[in-house]
Protein backbone atom coordinates (compact mmCIF):
# COMPACT_ATOMS: atom_id res chain seq x y z
CA UNK A 1 0.00 0.00 0.00
CA UNK A 2 1.51 3.30 -1.09
CA UNK A 3 1.18 6.51 0.86
CA UNK A 4 -2.16 8.07 0.04
CA UNK A 5 -3.41 11.55 0.80
CA UNK A 6 -6.72 13.34 0.41
CA UNK A 7 -4.89 16.33 -1.10
CA UNK A 8 -4.30 14.18 -4.20
CA UNK A 9 -7.99 13.45 -4.80
CA UNK A 10 -10.38 15.25 -7.10
CA UNK A 11 -12.08 18.18 -5.44
CA UNK A 12 -15.83 17.97 -4.99
CA UNK A 13 -18.12 20.98 -5.33
CA UNK A 14 -17.01 22.21 -1.91
CA UNK A 15 -13.38 22.12 -0.84
CA UNK A 16 -12.62 19.49 1.81
CA UNK A 17 -11.65 20.92 5.20
CA UNK A 18 -8.90 18.97 6.88
CA UNK A 19 -6.44 16.52 5.47
CA UNK A 20 -5.83 12.81 5.90
CA UNK A 21 -2.92 10.73 4.68
CA UNK A 22 -2.33 7.08 5.36
CA UNK A 23 0.17 4.30 4.80
CA UNK A 24 0.85 0.73 5.81
CA UNK A 25 3.47 0.80 8.56
CA UNK A 26 3.50 -2.83 9.60
CA UNK A 27 2.06 -6.03 8.21
CA UNK A 28 -1.59 -5.28 8.95
CA UNK A 29 -1.38 -1.84 10.56
CA UNK A 30 -2.45 1.27 8.67
CA UNK A 31 -1.63 4.65 10.16
CA UNK A 32 -3.73 7.66 9.26
CA UNK A 33 -2.43 11.16 9.97
CA UNK A 34 -5.47 13.40 10.29
CA UNK A 35 -5.24 17.17 10.48
CA UNK A 36 -8.56 18.79 11.30
CA UNK A 37 -11.04 20.30 11.55
CA UNK A 38 -13.02 18.07 9.18
CA UNK A 39 -16.12 18.47 7.04
CA UNK A 40 -18.31 16.10 5.07
CA UNK A 41 -16.38 16.74 1.87
CA UNK A 42 -13.19 15.44 3.48
CA UNK A 43 -14.93 12.18 4.40
CA UNK A 44 -16.21 11.79 0.84
CA UNK A 45 -12.72 12.42 -0.50
CA UNK A 46 -11.16 9.95 1.94
CA UNK A 47 -13.67 7.26 0.98
CA UNK A 48 -12.71 7.71 -2.69
CA UNK A 49 -8.98 7.55 -1.90
CA UNK A 50 -9.09 4.45 0.31
CA UNK A 51 -11.83 2.47 -1.46
CA UNK A 52 -9.52 0.13 -3.40
CA UNK A 53 -7.30 -0.56 -0.38
CA UNK A 54 -10.30 -1.40 1.81
CA UNK A 55 -11.61 -3.80 -0.85
CA UNK A 56 -8.24 -5.60 -0.99
CA UNK A 57 -8.21 -6.12 2.78
CA UNK A 58 -11.78 -7.40 2.75
CA UNK A 59 -11.01 -9.85 -0.07
CA UNK A 60 -8.08 -11.30 1.89
CA UNK A 61 -10.28 -11.69 4.99
CA UNK A 62 -7.48 -10.41 7.21
CA UNK A 63 -7.69 -8.59 10.48
CA UNK A 64 -6.63 -5.01 10.04
CA UNK A 65 -5.45 -2.53 12.62
CA UNK A 66 -5.79 1.16 12.12
CA UNK A 67 -4.32 4.02 14.05
CA UNK A 68 -5.60 7.53 13.50
CA UNK A 69 -3.14 10.10 14.83
CA UNK A 70 -4.71 13.54 15.05
CA UNK A 71 -2.79 16.74 14.49
CA UNK A 72 -3.95 20.28 15.32
CA UNK A 73 -7.68 19.57 15.68
CA UNK A 74 -10.02 16.61 15.72
CA UNK A 75 -13.24 18.57 15.49
CA UNK A 76 -15.73 17.74 12.78
CA UNK A 77 -19.18 18.80 11.66
CA UNK A 78 -22.35 16.98 12.64
CA UNK A 79 -22.74 15.91 9.00
CA UNK A 80 -19.27 14.39 9.11
CA UNK A 81 -20.16 12.25 12.12
CA UNK A 82 -23.48 11.15 10.64
CA UNK A 83 -21.87 10.06 7.39
CA UNK A 84 -18.85 8.54 9.14
CA UNK A 85 -21.20 6.31 11.14
CA UNK A 86 -22.94 5.25 7.92
CA UNK A 87 -19.58 4.59 6.29
CA UNK A 88 -18.49 2.33 9.15
CA UNK A 89 -21.85 0.53 9.00
CA UNK A 90 -21.36 -0.02 5.27
CA UNK A 91 -17.93 -1.52 5.91
CA UNK A 92 -19.36 -3.82 8.58
CA UNK A 93 -22.28 -4.87 6.37
CA UNK A 94 -19.91 -5.50 3.47
CA UNK A 95 -17.99 -8.08 5.49
CA UNK A 96 -15.25 -6.14 7.28
CA UNK A 97 -15.52 -7.86 10.65
CA UNK A 98 -11.99 -7.59 11.98
CA UNK A 99 -11.32 -3.88 12.40
CA UNK A 100 -9.05 -3.00 15.32
CA UNK A 101 -9.07 0.77 15.76
CA UNK A 102 -7.02 3.09 17.95
CA UNK A 103 -7.25 6.86 17.81
CA UNK A 104 -4.48 9.05 19.20
CA UNK A 105 -5.58 12.33 20.75
CA UNK A 106 -2.42 14.05 22.07
CA UNK A 107 -3.08 16.43 24.94
CA UNK A 108 -2.57 19.50 22.76
CA UNK A 109 -5.21 18.52 20.18
CA UNK A 110 -7.96 21.09 19.83
CA UNK A 111 -11.43 19.85 20.83
CA UNK A 112 -10.30 16.38 21.95
CA UNK A 113 -12.34 16.35 25.19
CA UNK A 114 -15.48 17.16 23.19
CA UNK A 115 -14.86 14.88 20.22
CA UNK A 116 -13.57 11.59 21.67
CA UNK A 117 -17.03 10.35 22.63
CA UNK A 118 -18.42 11.37 19.24
CA UNK A 119 -15.87 9.22 17.42
CA UNK A 120 -16.45 6.33 19.83
CA UNK A 121 -20.20 6.62 19.26
CA UNK A 122 -19.73 6.23 15.48
CA UNK A 123 -17.85 2.99 16.02
CA UNK A 124 -20.31 1.71 18.61
CA UNK A 125 -23.33 2.29 16.37
CA UNK A 126 -21.55 0.47 13.53
CA UNK A 127 -20.71 -2.51 15.75
CA UNK A 128 -16.98 -1.85 16.10
CA UNK A 129 -14.83 -0.96 19.11
CA UNK A 130 -12.58 2.10 19.28
CA UNK A 131 -9.81 2.53 21.82
CA UNK A 132 -8.28 5.96 22.44
CA UNK A 133 -4.80 6.98 23.54
CA UNK A 134 -2.73 10.11 24.08
CA UNK A 135 0.51 8.55 22.79
CA UNK A 136 1.17 6.91 19.42
CA UNK A 137 3.44 4.21 20.87
CA UNK A 138 0.69 3.09 23.27
CA UNK A 139 -1.79 2.86 20.40
CA UNK A 140 0.63 0.87 18.23
CA UNK A 141 1.39 -1.59 21.05
CA UNK A 142 -2.34 -2.09 21.72
CA UNK A 143 -3.17 -2.63 18.04
CA UNK A 144 -0.35 -5.16 17.64
CA UNK A 145 -1.48 -7.05 20.75
CA UNK A 146 -5.10 -7.15 19.51
CA UNK A 147 -3.99 -8.30 16.06
CA UNK A 148 -1.93 -11.08 17.66
CA UNK A 149 -5.07 -12.30 19.47
CA UNK A 150 -7.06 -12.50 16.23
CA UNK A 151 -4.31 -14.37 14.39
CA UNK A 152 -4.00 -17.29 16.83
Amino acid sequence: MDNKDTKDAKVTFFEPHGRVSYSLVENSVVVYKATGPFNLELLQTLKNVEEDDIKKVMQRGESIGIIVAFEKSCSATNEFFEQFTRYLQTLKNSGLEKLISAYVFPNEIECAPLMIERYKHCYQVAGFFLSTFTEYDQALAWVKAELAKTNL
